[in-house]
């Protein structure tokens, strides 16, 4: 039984220590990801949900439950997983080179897996993501 105890508390450290590293990339990062928020220029907020070279950048509702982050150390995901299209928002164009970095963050879920990639292997956190406006 210690053993197992051990071997638990041995993960959470690594684990800890992987978020602990994710949440220093996002702090010192000065690009918009997947995931960012952006207040729009009518007061609502969206968050970015996908990223494509050359297309058009997609944003939802600030409904932070519907759309998945998928984090790593020193990786930056370009689109989020789940309901990544809202026709409420159908209508906003984001210029990624024209947002602007407010200084301002919003706390939203994200998730990692603990070691190898394998079913039930993930971890889900809070992380504060960048707020930009347009």
């Amino acid at each position: 039984m210690e053993e197992i105890a051990a071997e638990k508390e041995e993960k959470k450290m690594g684990i800890d220590k992987k978020i602990g590293m994710i949440r220093n990339d996002h702090h010192n990062r000065n690009f918009p990801i997947a995931g960012d928020f952006v207040e729009l220029p009518d007061g609502r907020l969206a968050r970015l949900s996908v990223i494509r070279e050359g297309q058009r950048v997609q944003v939802v509702g600030d409904h932070a439950s519907n759309i998945s982050i998928y984090l790593e150390p020193g990786l930056f995901p370009v689109n989020a997983s789940g309901s990544v299209w809202d026709s409420d928002f159908d209508d906003v164009d984001v210029d990624l080179l024209a947002l602007i970095d407010t200084g301002k963050t919003k706390t939203a879920s994200a998730w990692t897996f603990r070691g190898m990639p394998e079913a039930g292997g993930d971890v889900w956190f809070d992380i504060d993501f960048k707020v930009w406006k347009i």
